[in-house]
């Protein structure tokens, strides 16, 4: 099975729990039924849960790509070093997330637990002959991989032609659709969204507290953020407000 390297398949959070939550694709409306949540429960069969620690390392770049993982709890961060030492983050993995789907032989980023997580690991091997005996369960992940392509599309566009203020914006509705409560929780730090976006700690830093003084958003904690305003956050994430 070709794919894109690192793919991420997306699922619904929103009845995510201490089992894997119920898969439903958050960028890909063809794979949102419960047909799609039957057939890939055939892969339970042959992954292996384990528990990672914050911090633990799944795979390194350069590893032998030869396993896929679901996330089942917590969060992972995928990222790569430069050669000039800048670090970028590639994306963030939730409950119900498969990643590391690649047609590479080894891998091109490292995958990195945020907190404490469980994971399923499924060989690559086992989890293509599932997908080659389900014609229509590969035809739901051939989907959500195309959809994905819209999804660099739109980072593209995040990181090369918004503002600081439109990325950071923008990435908080991005986690409050691909968590689906409110507050929404942000286990990655500071760092790791400057990261993603392109910016400095301090900008990030400095616009969060910007929209919080300004009443858009509530920081009850460093971890959760509460968007109070979220229209006017979407205007600015759009570019259409006139604040800041």
């Amino acid at each position: 099975m070709r794919a894109m390297n690192l793919a991420v398949l997306r699922t619904d959070t929103r009845r995510a729990s201490a089992e894997p939550a119920v898969p439903v694709a958050a960028r890909n409306a063809a794979t949102c039924s419960a047909d799609y949540a039957l057939r890939i429960g055939a892969l339970e069969r042959i992954g292996t849960r384990a528990t990672i620690t914050r911090g633990q390392t799944l795979f390194y770049e350069g590893d032998p790509a030869d396993t896929i993982y679901k996330v089942v709890r917590g969060a992972v961060r995928i990222s790569r070093v430069m050669a000039d030492g800048r670090r970028y983050v590639a994306d963030f993995l939730f409950p119900g997330d498969l990643f590391g789907i690649s047609d590479e032989p080894y891998r091109t980023m490292t995958a990195e637990a945020l907190c404490e997580a469980i994971v399923v690991r499924y060989p690559c091997r086992l989890f293509e002959g599932v997908v080659q005996e389900d014609r229509r369960l590969g035809r739901l992940i051939y989907g959500v991989l195309c959809g994905g392509l819209t999804s660099a599309h739109d980072r593209m566009l995040l990181l090369g032609r918004k503002s600081a203020v439109e990325k950071i914006a923008s990435f908080l509705l991005m986690m409050a659709e691909r968590r689906c409560a409110d507050p929404v929780e942000l286990p990655m730090p500071r760092a790791d969204i400057a990261d993603y976006l392109g910016l400095t700690l301090e900008t990030v830093s400095r616009i969060l507290s910007q929209l919080r003084a300004e009443g858009v958003i509530a920081m009850p904690d460093p971890v959760h953020i509460v968007l109070v305003r979220r229209t006017e956050l979407e205007s600015i994430a759009d570019g259409a407000s006139a604040n800041m």
